[in-house]
């Protein structure tokens, strides 16, 4: 699966972004480093806070010790601060959808922060289109974009996937 690095044109204001804390936690995994740590641990499990940006990092043996690890995250901050994650963004990636994440993160704690399948094609679209924006590693300093109309393009109007936003209608059709 390719990554494409991208470099926001801005960064958004925090009234465009998450309101409240742990509204979204981002994770993702890291490893296998070549050295394993004195704990034998070769991986590491990131958990960011989207409004704090306070992030934690847990050391593991296996990448099989994700849910383990996401349980024990959210312990802490249940004892910490008495607060629940209500949606968990990754990358993606195959760990996140293995052995007993799945069936945890189809309860109803998180399903409803979850991405209807009727707006997937939508949300298909908007990846496409960002992607045609963005440099790429095969054309350097250029968007596909810009090499196909030749032309300088403007991001301005371009919003954090899933923010907040509202329909206008004109005064006539209200």
């Amino acid at each position: 699966m390719p990554v494409w690095k991208t470099t926001p044109t801005s960064i958004p204001e925090r009234e465009e972004c998450e309101q409240r804390i742990l509204d979204v936690v981002h994770s993702d995994v890291w490893g296998p480093a070549q050295t394993a740590t004195f704990g034998g641990c070769r991986y590491y499990v990131t958990f960011i806070d989207d409004f704090s940006r306070h992030t934690w990092i847990f050391p593991m043996p296996q990448k099989s010790k994700l849910f383990a690890h996401f349980l024990k995250f959210k312990s802490e901050i249940k004892r910490a601060i008495d607060k629940h994650v209500r949606c968990l963004r990754s990358d993606g990636d195959k760990e996140y959808f293995a052995n007993a994440f799945t069936p945890y993160l189809n309860n109803k704690e998180f399903s409803e922060n979850y991405l209807p399948k009727l707006y997937w094609a939508e949300a298909t679209n908007i990846v496409i289109y960002l992607m045609n924006r963005f440099t790429t590693p095969g054309v350097h300093d250029v968007t596909p974009y810009e090499t196909l109309y030749g032309k300088k393009l403007d991001l301005s109007h371009v919003k954090i996937f899933g923010s907040i936003a509202f329909v206008y209608i004109p005064g006539e059709k209200r």
